[in-house]
């Protein structure tokens, strides 16, 4: 599992936190979230978006590995039925 990072430099910090001590010092950035500058907010949503893709992973599953019956249910949700004549 990779680490949280600083929202503007990419330095390893604690989960809690979104930019460094270096980058909240460097870039006068408050305390408070609501009051960072627009771009800071910007690159804090990409990496709250980072995180969260990070904790979610998605497994992919190769249709080839299934059977008959279930690669038959996934064409049917992929693409409907085929029966209809519209």
């Amino acid at each position: 599992m990779t680490h949280a990072q600083c929202c503007i430099c990419g330095t390893n910090i604690t989960e809690r936190f979104w930019a460094c001590e270096a980058c909240e010092r460097g870039y006068n950035l408050p305390r408070s979230y609501a009051e960072w500058p627009e771009w800071a907010k910007l690159l804090q949503r990409d990496e709250a978006t980072r995180r969260r893709r990070r904790d979610h992973e998605i497994q992919v599953i190769p249709i080839s590995l299934l059977n008959r019956a279930e690669a038959a249910q996934v064409d049917r949700l992929l693409y409907g039925d085929g029966d209809d004549d519209d």
